[in-house]
């Protein structure tokens, strides 16, 4: 693909300072420098987080139908838009609905879909989902354990089956599928037996961030929580569960959940129920840097993971992270041997809050300091460059 001349659309629901959304942010600028425009579209754009870009390259076009993506009126208009404006290459950070394959795909242009999470992390969510549903009504929730308890197994394997089959149709109509490490294009390759040529179309790319000048290095006895306030995916409420068992043996520690969410007065209620002293709710962070510098370490207590920002950023700050092993994502950053954080087995409560009470204890967590600036340095956004140069050239 000739770099002359190209414009490069990138496709979300919301705009916001969400993971994923900074990573596009982040490509895009990669993209300026190659001389390459950007078109963002998306249905809503928070004003308060998504700042708009000083560069003529880089512009954001809201679709026509705010109630979700893909609907026929905002198909219609993404793809006359992308006739008028010349656009030949289109990124899809976002579910890409089989329905609209066809549409897609008959337009001429290149489609690059970023898988940015674990594979087959829609199992988990429908898990989760399920288990929300519990609360609807007494026969729901009895229907569901006698589901469990006879049928766990053969649940998740037909949900996998009906992923794995829109995997297949997502693959078959894009260019490119972007994994966020080579543990996941590997998983997927076993997971779909895809064959030679179909394993050449995926391709890892790392998520970047950018770097602190001048990280922090003496720290408050602080444990933090950065992500959204929702009991499915990141789910905070395990984290109040792990810091009943050991705040009484942590006197001069203190934890703050920094994010917002429709669970945030659940989780508000839970802590006034436990009557948990030094934990407290800190709402929409607008600055993360200001935490990082201050923290000594980062609670990470997701479901599922798949290159989690949280994680890296607080390495960046000197911040020690701790984490589920859930993905490879996770393993990865922390790496195998736990130099650089600690991973505790899913979804061990009593082996997190005795590694979390491990580092905080003695200050423990120093030792991994440095460790976690030096692994920050493979996260700085120069190393993209030539892997996005590359991809460009084969598309």
């Amino acid at each position: 693909m000739d770099r002359n001349n190209l414009k490069v659309g990138i496709l979300h629901g919301h705009l916001d300072i969400g993971g994923s959304q900074m990573v596009s942010r982040h490509t895009a600028e990669i993209f300026e420098k190659m001389g390459i425009e950007t078109f963002f579209y998306a249905i809503h754009v928070n004003e308060q987080e998504w700042k708009p870009f000083t560069s003529p390259l880089i512009s954001t076009i809201l679709l026509p139908d705010s109630r979700e993506v893909f609907t026929p009126q905002n198909v219609d208009y993404l793809c006359q838009s992308i006739q008028e404006r010349g656009i030949s290459l289109l990124l899809l950070p976002v579910s890409y609905p089989s329905d609209y394959h066809s549409r897609l795909s008959v337009l001429g242009i290149k489609l690059i879909y970023w898988l940015h999470s674990t594979p087959f992390w829609e199992v988990a969510e429908d898990l989760q989902n399920k288990r929300r549903a519990l609360d609807e009504s007494f026969w729901m929730r009895l229907r569901w354990r006698l589901l469990l308890r006879q049928f766990p197994r053969d649940y998740k394997e037909k949900r996998m089956r009906v992923h794995k089959q829109e995997y297949l149709r997502v693959l078959e109509h894009v260019d490119r599928v972007i994994t966020l490490c080579p543990a996941y294009s590997q998983e997927l390759i076993e997971e779909l037996q895809l064959s030679p040529e179909q394993s050449r179309k995926l391709v890892s790319i790392l998520n970047t961030i950018d770097l602190p000048e001048a990280p922090c290095l003496e720290k408050e006895k602080l444990i933090i929580f950065m992500g959204r306030v929702v009991r499915g995916s990141k789910n905070p409420f395990r984290l109040v569960q792990i810091w009943a068992k050991i705040h009484d043996q942590l006197p001069d520690w203190q934890v703050e959940i920094h994010g917002s969410g429709p669970d945030a007065q659940e989780l508000e209620a839970m802590i006034q129920r436990l009557q948990l002293p030094r934990i407290r709710l800190c709402g929409y962070c607008s600055d993360p840097a200001q935490v990082y510098q201050r923290a000594a370490i980062l609670a990470l207590v997701s479901e599922y993971e798949g290159w989690a920002l949280a994680l890296v950023e607080a390495q960046s700050y000197g911040v020690v992270p701790i984490a589920f092993s859930v993905c490879a994502g996770n393993d990865t950053i922390i790496g195998g041997d736990m130099q650089y954080g600690r991973l505790v087995t899913p979804f061990s409560l009593e082996e997190y809050a005795q590694k979390l009470l491990e580092l905080c204890q003695g200050d423990k967590y120093k030792e991994l300091q440095e460790p976690c600036l030096q692994k920050s340095k493979s996260y700085a956004h120069e190393q993209n460059y030539k892997v996005w140069q590359k991809l460009l050239e084969e598309l």
